[in-house]
């Protein structure tokens, strides 16, 4: 997310806390998160990242991923159809195929793991933040490896690289061709899936009309 292949989880909750403010200044809406002291006793307590996540305040990073700040979580949605509508929605002229990934965390045994090499790891529905991550049925996976030096994020790719078991993270990769574009997101849009109805904003209302006026209506 920021071109490197390891980012301290440390560091990243310092850049999200200087923004902060300036966040919740122009769009009303505050998050609780741990303070400097509070954050750098729990590191040192115990060098448990799931625990570390909830400091920086798990709502808040959800809002940040949502909104286009560079951000370690990857989101995924629970709907075949909202994963085809991401997929198709914008796309380059020269574009032949889209891709559509399914990712299975395990397999009902549970996921086991070492802390040292970059393992991925799931966070659930259940979060109060922004309305997109309902209307999109998201959830998240974020990767992170133990050095050393602290916790680190690590890219996605390392992490199904270094998993070795074939009953956990497991990915498939559909391609599609670019092709059918226009015959998904009219299907799609007869569903009410939508850039408005998964964003709810001026800018994707006008996105939504100018798709049906311009090229669904009258195609077949």
């Amino acid at each position: 997310y920021t071109g490197v292949s390891l980012y301290s989880l440390d560091e990243y909750r310092k850049v999200t806390a200087t923004v902060k403010s300036e966040i919740e200044t122009f769009t009303d809406h505050t998050w609780e998160v741990a303070s400097l002291t509070q954050f750098a006793n729990k590191s040192h307590e115990q060098q448990d990242h799931t625990t570390l996540l909830d400091l920086i305040g798990l709502e808040y990073m959800v809002y940040l991923r949502h909104h286009g700040f560079p951000s370690p979580l990857l989101d995924w949605t629970r709907s075949p159809y909202v994963a085809s509508f991401f997929a198709f929605n914008t796309i380059p002229n020269d574009t032949t195929h889209v891709s559509i990934y399914a990712y299975l965390e395990f397999t009902g045994k549970g996921k086991s793991f070492c802390t040292a090499p970059p393992h991925i790891l799931s966070i659930g529905p259940s979060k109060r933040t922004h309305k997109r991550h309902f209307l999109q049925q998201c959830e998240y996976t974020y990767c992170v490896c133990q050095t050393q030096d602290g916790i680190f994020f690590a890219r996605h790719a390392d992490g199904f690289n270094f998993s070795e078991r074939e009953d956990q993270d497991r990915l498939w990769k559909f391609n599609v061709p670019a092709s059918e574009r226009l015959t998904v997101l009219k299907i799609l849009d007869s569903m009410n899936l939508n850039s408005f109805s998964l964003f709810l904003s001026e800018e994707s209302l006008l996105e939504i009309l100018a798709l049906r006026k311009f090229y669904l209506d009258g195609y077949i």
